[in-house]
C-alpha cells in the first residue's frame, strides 16, 4: 500500500471530523423538515458560497479563485464535483427529512467501499491486512443493513457513488481544498439564487407540488438555513483536504 504524504495526521483527523459532523448533521436536517427539501438544499448552496466567499477574502485566497477560474482543466473538473456534491447534498437532505435515514446510513457504508475500490482500480492502491479486513467488515455491514431494508438500496448506491466520485475527481485538482471548493460552490450558487428568488417571490413549487419561501417566517428557520453554510462548508473543506493527500483506501 502507498504511504499516506507528509502531512497525513493532520489530513486524517480532517476525515474524521469530516464524518463526525456530516454523521450528525442528519440531527440538524430533521428539524428543517417542516422546509421543503429543495428550499433547504438551495440555502445550503447559497449560504456556502457566502461562507467561503468571505473566508477566502479575509484570507487573500481571491487571487488563488481567479486563477482557477481561468484554468480549463480546473474548472473542467470542479464542473464534475459540483454536480457530484449538488446530488449527494439533495439526495441527503430529502432521504433525512423524509424518514429514509437508514438508507442515508447505509449510503455512508457503502461509501468506503467504492472509493476503496476506485482507489484500487483507477489509483494501483493495494492494501495492508488490517485495512481488508476493515474493508470485509464494512461489506459485511452493508449487506446486512441492504437484507434489511426489504428493497434494492438505490438511495444508498447513488449517495455512496457521488460521493466516492467526488473525491476521485477531486484527487486531480492541484489547487487548494479551500479555494477549490470555493469555486464549486460559487459554480452552483446561481441556481440556488434563482431557487430562492422564485420560491420567496413567485411562490415557485417543487415537483411534489411544495412551496414555502420559509427564510422570513420565523428566526429559527432563518437562523438554522444560513447556519447550513457553515455547517457545510467547514467537512467539506476538510473532507476536500483529506481527499487531495490520502490514499483513497485511507480516505
Amino acid at each position: 500500500m502507498s504511504q499516506p504524504p507528509q502531512g497525513g495526521l493532520p489530513a486524517a483527523l480532517a476525515i474524521a471530523g469530516a464524518c463526525t459532523i456530516w454523521g450528525l448533521s442528519a440531527i440538524y436536517y430533521k428539524a428543517l423538515s417542516h422546509i421543503p427539501p429543495t428550499e433547504v438544499l438551495a440555502h445550503r448552496t447559497f449560504w456556502s458560497a457566502l461562507v467561503f466567499a468571505a473566508f477566502c477574502a479575509a484570507t487573500g485566497r481571491l487571487s488563488g479563485i481567479l486563477a482557477i477560474l481561468r484554468d480549463g482543466r480546473q474548472m473542467m473538473l470542479l464542473s464534475v464535483t459540483a454536480v457530484m456534491i449538488s446530488v449527494n447534498w439533495a439526495l441527503f437532505i430529502w432521504a433525512v427529512t423524509s424518514g429514509h435515514v437508514v438508507e442515508s446510513s447505509l449510503g455512508y457504508y457503502i461509501f468506503p467501499l467504492v472509493m476503496a475500490a476506485l482507489g484500487w482500480a483507477v489509483h494501483g492502491e493495494r492494501f495492508a491486512p488490517l485495512q481488508r479486513a476493515a474493508v470485509a467488515l464494512a461489506a459485511l455491514a452493508t449487506l446486512g443493513l441492504s437484507v434489511g431494508l426489504g428493497a434494492p438500496p438505490y438511495v444508498s448506491l447513488t449517495l455512496a457513488v457521488t460521493f466516492a466520485i467526488y473525491g476521485l475527481v477531486k484527487k486531480s485538482v492541484p489547487s487548494g481544498p479551500i479555494s477549490s471548493v470555493t469555486v464549486e460552490v460559487l459554480l452552483i450558487a446561481p441556481f440556488a439564487m434563482i431557487w430562492l428568488a422564485g420560491s420567496h417571490l413567485l411562490d415557485w413549487r417543487d415537483l411534489a407540488g411544495n412551496g414555502s419561501g420559509a427564510f422570513f417566517a420565523s428566526w429559527r428557520d432563518a437562523g438554522l438555513l444560513a447556519f447550513s453554510g457553515l455547517l457545510t462548508g467547514a467537512p467539506l473543506a476538510m473532507y476536500s483536504m483529506a481527499a487531495q493527500r490520502l490514499p483513497m483506501s485511507t480516505v
